[in-house]
Parts: C-alpha cells; structure tokens; sequence
C-alpha cells in the first residue's frame, strides 16, 4: 500500500500513512502525532509503526509533544520513503504505483510477510522462513516467466500466477 501525503497527517491520518508500505510526500507536507493535544492516547497503530520506524526516544518525543514533523525531517529519520516537490507528488505516486503493478504479486507477499515478521524471529528461523517463500515463489509461473525474461533481455509480465 501506498501513501501520498499532500498537506498535513495529523492523528489517525499520521497513523494510517504510517501503516503504508511506502510514503511518498509532498515537499510542503507534514506529519503529527496529534492525539495528546487533544487529550488523548495512541491509535490507529501508530504504537506500533513510530517505533520500530524511527527508535523509541524520537517516538516517544513525537507521541507526547504533539509537535509538527515537517516531510524533509520525517525522511531524514526514516518514517518515510520519498519527498517531492508538491507539484510532482502524484504523477511521482502514479509512476510507484506501476512500478509495483509491474512486480510479482505473490513475491511481493512474500517479501512482505517476511519483513513484517523479522523482529520476531531469530536468525535460524528468519532463514528457514525464507527458503519456505522461496520454495512458493520458485513454483510459481511468474518465476517461469522472470526467468524466460532475463534470458531473452526483455522486462517480464507477471500474472499473479
């Protein structure tokens, strides 16, 4: 999934932009953790994405400060993926968004699947799991296909198949 911040992502907004798995924002835009200005706690698993995303001391400051994250500084820390100028934000989206349709839909699963349950496997099982993906993906006829593509030096066309 992917998110194209234009303007301000406050709260639940924040929290839903964090959830993505790319942020692509425009130059102008901004981030807050909002909900301490209002009075109230986390949600929208903003708990969760804020610190594994940029460590628990600037998490902590964001979530209890409730101050303004300008985009260049969220991408300096790492909350987010991509800045452009605010006039390129979505033809830049729509070009990520090809770029991804264009990929293998189950690798990309899996690769996802993967990621998301590093900080819960040891090292031993983040290897085991990746031969089991890389046994599904080998099966697949997107493989087939990424294969026959390289070896004429052409791009592939993944079905999802």
């Amino acid at each position: 999934m992917i998110a194209s911040v234009n303007g301000v992502a406050a709260g639940a907004g924040a929290g839903l932009a964090l959830a993505c798995d790319y942020v692509i924002a425009a130059k102008s835009a901004s981030f807050v953790i909002a909900f301490v200005n209002v009075g109230l706690s986390l949600d929208t698993a903003t708990s969760f994405h804020l610190v594994r995303n940029i460590g628990l001391k600037r998490a902590f400051a964001l979530a209890t400060l409730g101050d303004r994250l300008p985009a260049e500084q969220a991408l300096e820390w790492g909350l987010i993926n991509q800045v452009v100028e605010d006039e390129q934000l979505e033809e830049a989206t729509h070009v990520l968004a090809l770029r991804y349709a264009a990929q293998a839909p189950k690798a990309l699963a899996y690769i996802k699947k993967l990621l998301l349950r590093s900080f819960e496997r040891s090292y031993e099982e983040a290897l085991r799991y990746e031969l089991y993906y890389q046994e599904l993906a080998g099966r697949t006829q997107d493989y087939q296909e990424g294969l026959q593509a390289f070896v004429e030096k052409r791009k592939p066309i993944f079905r999802g198949e």
